[in-house]
């Protein structure tokens, strides 16, 4: 049981260092892309931009899109009365 709790206090470790890492990453570009609209000029939109309705508003196109795409590659697999 201890042996056990061992790995999977271990697996865990490791899952969150690579969290941590993939953490770092997205800030990291997050903060180009912050420069480069910045750069760009668009240094009000980055004062007025409400992430949180961005981000749910991503997720339902996301969803809408990958139900479709679902469903076009199950018939690209399709082939009249068979499945390739």
């Amino acid at each position: 049981m201890r042996k056990k709790l061992s790995k999977e206090i271990s697996a865990l470790e490791k899952d969150f260092a690579v969290n941590q890492k993939d953490i770092s990453s997205l800030k990291d570009e997050e903060t180009e892309r912050f420069n480069e609209l910045n750069d760009l000029g668009y240094t009000g939109l980055l004062d007025s931009f409400d992430v949180d309705t961005t981000i749910k508003e991503l997720i339902i196109e996301y969803e809408k899109n990958t139900k479709y795409d679902k469903f076009a590659s199950c018939r690209k697999l399709w082939r009249g009365s068979q499945w390739l």
